[in-house]
């Protein structure tokens, strides 16, 4: 991991980025509880344990004022009536920056602070 200024390249259709330290892969079985409808998520699960979205991360350091980098690509789909989704997360320093930035597509945000308060943004 660098602390030193970089660059990278997100390349169109694939967008996965030129430079990357760490690639996560999510399946349907590590979101569930996840979604609200249970019996559907047993219903697509008992079919197929789709890749639900991917994670290309740059690692920075964990310091205030660090702004993290990567790629997310959320596939299209749905669990009942809830489209997919990711799993969330939080930073361990909490003055840590994430900006969100849409390539493709449309899908809203839920931003939620360690209290449980949440808001929504459409992308």
């Amino acid at each position: 991991m660098s602390d030193q200024p970089f660059t990278f390249e997100i390349p169109f259709p694939g967008f996965n980025p030129s430079r990357v330290d760490n690639h996560i892969v999510r399946h349907l079985t590590d979101l569930g509880g996840q979604f609200s409808d249970q019996t559907a998520y047993n219903q697509m699960l008992a079919a197929e344990d789709r890749i639900l979205y991917e994670v290309y991360e740059i690692k920075r350091p964990e310091v205030v004022g660090e702004i993290l980098m990567g790629i997310s690509i959320v596939y299209p789909g749905k669990v009942g009536n809830e489209f997919f989704m990711t799993k969330g997360h939080f930073h361990s320093v909490l003055d840590t920056a994430e900006m969100y930035y849409c390539l493709h597509g449309e899908g809203y945000m839920v931003m939620e602070t360690p209290e449980g308060k949440t808001s929504i943004e459409a992308l």
